[in-house]
């Protein structure tokens, strides 16, 4: 038991000590000892183990409080007293031993903390630590003002060139410059023989047209050389072997769906065929061909099976003409 725990102990003792030395007087001096129940007294209160007070319920068989308060309450604890009549002189008895000491009783509840004290002055100050280990690198801050420029380093090197890349879309194409001098004139050359001849049928005559073929007759004839048209007028033999310029035109009244082409004996030349998918009512072709001397040519209308009325003005036309 602590030192205030021991204090507390020795309160109570004087407490109980005191209050039995007051009841005590209360018993009557005169009580004979052939009357027990006069000369006992008894006294009933109850102990705070915490605090030590002593609360007194019962005096002399009367209740000293009222209700609940007659009972211990807890952290309580009953003690009773009997007390004797009191003798005098001789008649006392002699004192009996003195009782042995009781156990301590337990420790009480902690009392409350107390005020803190005054802050003290401060102490000096301690070795500093070893550097602690680099923490997490924080979120990147905001980026800051752009600086001011810095001078223009000195040029690199070049580097090596690089792929070339897609070719780009045309221009517009420029202004024509001015036309340069004329060149001087070259020396005469050898020369083509002239052979030319051109036909035409402006009469507007109707031709019968047959699925296989039907020649155009081309009555008129303009400017001709080395070029013969037969008694027909439908087909025209050159005299002499070259390359020659052919070119033809039809123009009907109507439109048909018909071909018109140049044979060369007999044989239509694909450079020379003008054949449409829808009807139309003009025709035409030109083409350069090597001919032979004697090669005939005629312009024939194929592919339908009618008549085809040739247009007064333009009517049909066929020219032959050596360029080579």
């Amino acid at each position: 038991m602590n030192k205030k725990w021991r204090q507390v102990g020795l309160y109570s003792v004087s407490v109980m000590a005191t209050t039995a030395a007051t009841l005590l007087p209360l018993v009557p001096a005169s009580a004979a000892a052939d009357e027990p129940g006069k000369a006992r007294r008894q006294v009933v209160g109850c102990y705070d183990n915490e605090t030590g007070a002593l609360r007194l319920v019962l005096k002399n068989g009367r209740w000293l409080v009222d209700g609940a308060e007659r009972k211990c309450q807890p952290g309580e604890r009953l003690i009773r007293w009997q007390v004797g009549k009191v003798v005098k002189g001789a008649d006392a008895g002699t004192p009996g031993p003195r009782g042995t000491t009781g156990a301590p009783g337990a420790n009480g509840a902690d009392g409350a903390d107390g005020a803190d004290g005054a802050t003290g002055a401060t102490g000096a100050t301690g070795i500093t630590g070893a550097i602690g280990a680099t923490g997490p690198a924080g979120p990147t801050g905001a980026t800051g003002a752009t600086g001011a420029t810095g001078d223009t380093g000195a040029t690199g090197p070049t580097g090596p060139t690089g792929p070339q890349g897609p070719q780009g879309i045309q221009g517009v194409t420029g202004e024509t410059g001015p036309t340069g001098p004329t060149g001087a004139t070259g020396a005469p050359g050898a020369g083509v023989a002239p052979a030319y001849g051109s036909f035409a049928n402006n009469t507007a005559g109707v031709v019968a047209v047959v699925l296989g073929g039907t020649s155009i007759p081309l009555p008129t004839s303009g400017a001709t050389s080395g070029v013969t048209a037969d008694g027909t007028d439908t087909h025209f033999t050159v005299d002499t072997t070259g390359v020659y310029q052919v070119s033809f035109q039809v123009q009907t009244t109507a439109a048909l769906l018909m071909g018109v082409q140049v044979k060369v004996n007999g044989v239509g030349s694909p450079l020379l065929d003008d054949m449409a998918n829808v009807a139309v009512n003009g025709w035409s072709a030109s083409a350069v061909l090597p001919l032979t001397a004697g090669d005939l040519l005629s312009l024939d209308a194929y592919g339908l099976l009618g008549a085809a009325t040739l247009d007064g003005g333009a009517g049909a036309s066929l020219s032959i003409v050596r360029v080579g």
